[in-house]
Protein backbone atom coordinates (compact mmCIF):
# COMPACT_ATOMS: atom_id res chain seq x y z
CA UNK A 1 0.00 0.00 0.00
CA UNK A 2 1.34 3.66 -0.92
CA UNK A 3 0.05 6.50 0.90
CA UNK A 4 -0.80 9.11 -1.22
CA UNK A 5 -0.20 13.09 -0.20
CA UNK A 6 -2.34 14.82 1.94
CA UNK A 7 -5.89 16.06 1.07
CA UNK A 8 -7.81 18.65 2.51
CA UNK A 9 -10.09 17.66 5.95
CA UNK A 10 -12.47 19.40 7.84
CA UNK A 11 -9.80 20.35 10.70
CA UNK A 12 -7.38 22.12 8.86
CA UNK A 13 -6.21 23.18 5.34
CA UNK A 14 -3.77 22.27 3.13
CA UNK A 15 -1.96 25.65 2.27
CA UNK A 16 -0.43 26.89 -1.32
CA UNK A 17 3.41 26.34 -1.52
CA UNK A 18 4.94 29.51 -1.50
CA UNK A 19 8.51 28.40 -1.39
CA UNK A 20 9.58 28.08 -4.96
CA UNK A 21 8.48 32.39 -5.84
CA UNK A 22 10.02 32.84 -2.46
CA UNK A 23 13.57 30.98 -3.17
CA UNK A 24 13.45 33.29 -6.77
CA UNK A 25 13.00 36.39 -4.71
CA UNK A 26 15.31 35.86 -2.07
CA UNK A 27 17.73 35.24 -4.86
CA UNK A 28 17.16 38.03 -6.81
CA UNK A 29 17.18 40.80 -4.06
CA UNK A 30 21.18 39.34 -2.54
CA UNK A 31 19.90 38.54 0.63
CA UNK A 32 22.49 35.97 2.37
CA UNK A 33 22.35 32.35 2.18
CA UNK A 34 22.53 31.74 5.58
CA UNK A 35 19.77 32.62 7.62
CA UNK A 36 19.26 32.82 11.48
CA UNK A 37 15.56 31.24 12.11
CA UNK A 38 14.10 29.60 14.74
CA UNK A 39 12.18 26.17 14.32
CA UNK A 40 9.16 25.28 16.48
CA UNK A 41 8.86 21.29 17.42
CA UNK A 42 6.07 19.45 18.59
CA UNK A 43 7.76 16.43 18.30
CA UNK A 44 10.29 13.94 17.20
CA UNK A 45 10.05 10.12 16.55
CA UNK A 46 11.49 7.60 13.75
CA UNK A 47 8.03 6.55 13.25
CA UNK A 48 6.48 9.14 10.65
CA UNK A 49 2.95 7.38 10.65
CA UNK A 50 2.97 8.44 14.31
CA UNK A 51 3.83 11.94 13.20
CA UNK A 52 1.34 12.17 10.76
CA UNK A 53 -1.32 11.24 13.08
CA UNK A 54 -0.20 13.44 15.52
CA UNK A 55 -0.19 16.23 12.80
CA UNK A 56 -3.76 16.28 12.44
CA UNK A 57 -4.43 16.26 16.20
CA UNK A 58 -2.25 19.41 16.77
CA UNK A 59 -3.42 21.00 14.33
CA UNK A 60 -6.54 21.11 15.09
CA UNK A 61 -5.85 22.08 19.01
CA UNK A 62 -4.30 25.14 17.52
CA UNK A 63 -6.37 25.94 14.61
CA UNK A 64 -3.18 26.25 12.45
CA UNK A 65 -3.42 24.47 8.34
CA UNK A 66 -0.98 21.74 7.27
CA UNK A 67 1.37 22.60 4.49
CA UNK A 68 2.69 18.79 3.24
CA UNK A 69 4.33 20.55 0.25
CA UNK A 70 2.91 17.41 -2.07
CA UNK A 71 5.22 15.60 0.03
CA UNK A 72 4.15 12.04 1.46
CA UNK A 73 6.20 9.10 2.76
CA UNK A 74 6.95 6.37 0.19
CA UNK A 75 6.85 2.87 1.25
CA UNK A 76 9.00 1.78 -1.09
CA UNK A 77 12.07 4.13 -0.68
CA UNK A 78 11.19 4.48 3.14
CA UNK A 79 11.48 7.95 2.85
CA UNK A 80 9.74 11.78 2.61
CA UNK A 81 9.31 12.66 -0.65
CA UNK A 82 7.70 14.95 -3.16
CA UNK A 83 5.26 13.45 -5.01
CA UNK A 84 5.95 11.76 -8.27
CA UNK A 85 3.14 14.38 -10.15
CA UNK A 86 4.65 17.52 -8.47
CA UNK A 87 5.30 20.42 -11.22
CA UNK A 88 9.02 20.56 -9.79
CA UNK A 89 11.39 17.87 -12.26
CA UNK A 90 14.62 18.15 -10.12
CA UNK A 91 12.59 17.28 -6.57
CA UNK A 92 9.56 14.88 -7.88
CA UNK A 93 10.75 11.87 -5.96
CA UNK A 94 13.02 13.26 -3.58
CA UNK A 95 13.49 15.46 -0.25
CA UNK A 96 12.81 18.91 -0.18
CA UNK A 97 12.64 20.58 3.16
CA UNK A 98 10.20 23.67 4.39
CA UNK A 99 12.60 26.56 5.03
CA UNK A 100 9.82 29.12 5.31
CA UNK A 101 8.06 30.82 8.05
CA UNK A 102 4.26 30.65 8.99
CA UNK A 103 2.24 28.87 11.73
CA UNK A 104 1.44 25.56 9.61
CA UNK A 105 2.59 22.45 10.12
CA UNK A 106 4.76 19.91 8.34
CA UNK A 107 6.56 16.65 8.85
CA UNK A 108 10.52 17.26 8.05
CA UNK A 109 13.88 15.61 8.94
CA UNK A 110 15.27 16.94 12.00
CA UNK A 111 18.41 16.71 10.28
CA UNK A 112 17.85 19.49 7.95
CA UNK A 113 17.70 21.85 11.19
CA UNK A 114 19.85 19.84 13.60
CA UNK A 115 23.41 18.79 12.41
CA UNK A 116 23.46 16.42 16.11
CA UNK A 117 20.34 14.09 15.58
CA UNK A 118 20.67 11.06 13.17
CA UNK A 119 19.47 10.69 10.14
CA UNK A 120 15.89 9.40 9.41
CA UNK A 121 14.31 10.68 12.31
CA UNK A 122 11.34 13.16 11.78
CA UNK A 123 10.39 16.40 13.44
CA UNK A 124 6.57 17.31 13.23
CA UNK A 125 7.41 21.04 12.55
CA UNK A 126 4.88 23.63 14.15
CA UNK A 127 6.16 26.49 12.90
CA UNK A 128 9.64 28.39 11.53
CA UNK A 129 9.94 32.03 12.66
CA UNK A 130 12.61 34.69 11.99
CA UNK A 131 12.86 36.11 15.54
CA UNK A 132 13.56 34.37 18.43
CA UNK A 133 10.56 36.41 20.52
CA UNK A 134 7.53 35.32 17.31
CA UNK A 135 8.53 31.67 18.47
CA UNK A 136 8.71 31.81 21.97
CA UNK A 137 5.20 32.86 21.76
CA UNK A 138 4.47 30.67 19.35
CA UNK A 139 5.79 27.86 21.95
CA UNK A 140 3.63 29.21 24.90
CA UNK A 141 0.59 29.72 22.31
CA UNK A 142 1.33 25.61 21.48
CA UNK A 143 1.58 24.62 24.99
CA UNK A 144 -1.54 26.32 26.63
CA UNK A 145 -3.29 25.09 23.89
CA UNK A 146 -2.51 21.48 23.80
CA UNK A 147 -1.39 21.24 27.61
CA UNK A 148 2.13 19.05 25.87
CA UNK A 149 5.22 20.32 27.55
CA UNK A 150 7.75 18.49 25.62
CA UNK A 151 7.29 21.39 22.60
CA UNK A 152 10.78 22.82 21.62
CA UNK A 153 12.02 25.74 19.74
CA UNK A 154 15.48 25.28 18.18
CA UNK A 155 17.30 27.85 16.94
CA UNK A 156 19.20 27.23 13.46
CA UNK A 157 20.77 28.26 10.29
CA UNK A 158 19.24 27.74 7.16
CA UNK A 159 20.30 27.84 3.48
CA UNK A 160 18.12 30.08 1.76
CA UNK A 161 19.49 30.24 -1.68
CA UNK A 162 18.37 28.63 -4.38
CA UNK A 163 18.11 24.85 -4.71
CA UNK A 164 17.74 24.13 -7.99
Amino acid sequence: MQQTPHKVDSNCALLPNPAMEKLDSMADGGHDEMQDVWVLIGDTSRNYFALDAEMYLWAGQLNWGIDTMERYYNLKKKALVVSEKSEDEIYRGEYFPRRFGTETLSIEYLNTYSESTTPNTFALVLGIYDSEDEAIKALNKSIKVSQRSYVFVLPTQLYMGCMH
